[in-house]
């Protein structure tokens, strides 16, 4: 199951980069398998939200389905801050050389005008 939500995850990637080419990744007229795959892949983002909840109540489901002990919350809790924090704060470490030449004007991140 999880290897299909890493298929998901490609298949979303391919989609956003798709869309921030304009729809140009790959032309109809030369590949259109890459391109139909590539357009059509927004409905990897339904997809994966499928698969994540269905992930998520497992453990749920099988204390359901084996009238077994109902898992802790606080279990379940940590289990996804381990999983998602790491993670989110990796994904922040290309940005923060950035961080102090934006500031917020009008809802909008913006150059300040301090760069170096």
């Amino acid at each position: 199951m999880n290897s299909l939500i890493a298929y998901v995850r490609l298949f979303v990637m391919v989609f956003h980069i798709n869309r921030i080419t304009g729809d140009n990744l790959w032309s109809s007229s030369e590949n259109p398998l890459a391109s139909s795959v590539s357009t059509a892949g927004g409905t990897g983002v339904t997809l994966f939200f499928v698969l994540s909840g269905f992930l998520l109540f497992m453990p749920f489901a099988k204390a359901l389905l084996f009238n077994t002990q109902w898992p802790l919350n606080r279990v379940f809790y940590l289990r996804r801050f381990l999983r998602i924090i790491p993670g989110y704060y990796v994904s922040w470490i290309p940005r923060g050389q950035h961080s102090g030449n934006l500031t917020a004007r009008s809802g909008r991140w913006q150059p300040s005008g301090n760069s170096i």
